[in-house]
């Protein structure tokens, strides 16, 4: 299922879905799976559904993630969630960015790019580490792209730099 980039009005509302790290963590995991449940996340990471179902609704809640799907499990039903590509527009400006990748997301590239280089990581290095293709870490430093917030969280976590020192 393709999702529509997700409405972002301001950057707040991204920091509430960052504001703690398991939700962060859950991000994370979307670069692994295309739909992911609260169970499935338990089940991977040995604690409780509860310590996971409260956040994959905040993150449902805030318009992150949504629901894609209800799959009946042992007498119990699974919420499936997918990430809802988030306009990388969205992120720096605040506003609404239409079709294609936005003015931002060359400046957003360069900010990558200052700080791969500042760390002394390579194109293929920083692929590896954050999960991504080689080729699309350079179309994102060139502004080519326009990343899911998921594929933010990898890179800012493969370079050991904040979110926000990424996205300005």
């Amino acid at each position: 299922m393709s999702a529509a980039p997700a409405v972002v009005s301001d950057t707040m509302t991204i920091a509430k879905a960052l504001a703690h790290p398991t939700r962060v963590r859950i991000l994370a995991a979307f670069a692994r799976h295309e739909t992911i449940g609260a169970a499935q996340l338990a089940r991977e990471w040995n604690v409780p559904v509860s310590a996971i179902a409260y956040h994959v609704r905040r993150l449902a809640d805030l318009g992150v993630i949504r629901l894609v799907a209800r799959v009946a499990n042992r007498g119990a039903v699974e919420h499936r969630y997918e990430q809802v590509p988030i306009v990388l527009g969205d992120l720096v400006s605040g506003t609404i960015a239409g079709t294609g990748p936005p003015p931002a997301a060359a400046e957003f590239g360069a900010a990558l790019r200052t700080v791969r280089e500042q760390r002394g990581v390579s194109h293929r290095q920083l692929a590896r580490c954050s999960g991504a293709r080689e080729r699309y870490v350079a179309a994102l430093e060139r502004g080519d792209a326009d990343p899911r917030l998921s594929t933010l969280t990898a890179v800012a976590g493969a370079l050991h730099a904040r979110l926000t020192l990424v996205v300005r």
